[in-house]
């Protein structure tokens, strides 16, 4: 599954350089790499939940019930907040009319669903996307993205750097036959099965495998997968280095592909 999601940072920036993100492909892509954001939700809930399963060994239950009730009240409540609470806060910090205000309220949201989620047992990488998806809803966003716009660049500089600094270049060294040849067959599965996809929901020839090659790498999901999976003794660091550089080789390769 993380190696099934594409990366929206970078696809998206790859069709606004070229000035195709409304193009019929771009706009097919951009719709595959929505679902995959909504998808990952699932997707990161589940990596703690099959951690604890797997440390139980042959005595752990089917489910901690406990645990996925507190998961569920945190989510629940989430999205209460969302419908119901966020715009009257951002109301309440527009009127005083400080921009650094509706900064830091942006900010103080973000951290706090992380900490709200974290504290259900789940990660704090799916509080914070939850987080976006709550401050996406807020009839504030267009100030919002505004807002934060000179963050996103840094943090997302911040979060490279850090995956970077997780990765054992002796390890990289090692097993570059098999980095290699991994990514390779990743970017032609992807290719693929994307390309086949196109076809089969009647797109031209041309946009199927323009969809497909924009679409063909890992995605930065993919990196938080791989770090909460080595958390959870999931994943060897071996494994999740090894796997981080297909990642990354499979993105290096997409302006090439394209």
């Amino acid at each position: 599954f993380a190696l099934a999601c594409s990366s929206t940072a970078f696809a998206l920036s790859l069709l606004e350089e070229r000035r195709e993100l409304n193009t019929t492909y771009g706009t097919k892509a951009f719709s595959v790499l929505l679902f995959q954001d909504v998808a990952v939700i699932p997707l990161l809930a589940s990596v703690p939940l099959v951690a604890a399963l797997y440390a139980g060994g042959e005595n752990a239950v089917a489910f901690d019930w406990r645990s996925l009730m507190w998961a569920a009240l945190a989510i629940i409540f989430v999205i209460i907040f969302a419908k119901y609470i966020v715009d009257f806060v951002f109301r309440i910090v527009a009127v005083s009319g400080s921009r650094e205000a509706f900064t830091a309220a942006a900010l103080f949201t973000v951290a706090g669903t992380a900490l709200v989620v974290d504290m259900a047992g789940l990660s704090m990488a799916l509080g914070a996307f939850m987080a976006g998806v709550v401050l996406s809803e807020s009839s504030f966003r267009h100030q919002i993205e505004s807002d934060i716009e000179p963050f996103r660049e840094v943090f997302l500089g911040m979060f490279f750097i850090g995956v970077g600094m997780q990765v054992d270049l002796g390890i990289v060294r090692d097993n570059l036959a098999l980095i290699f040849g991994c990514a390779a067959w990743l970017i032609i599965l992807k290719m693929l099965i994307l390309y086949a996809l196109g076809r089969l929901f009647r797109s031209a020839s041309s946009t199927s495998l323009k969809t497909a090659a924009i679409l063909s790498q890992g995605g930065e999901f993919g990196f938080v997968v791989f770090s909460l999976a080595t958390e959870g003794n999931l994943l060897t660091p071996q494994m999740a280095t090894i796997l981080t550089a297909i990642v990354t080789l499979s993105m290096i390769a997409t302006p090439l592909i394209i």
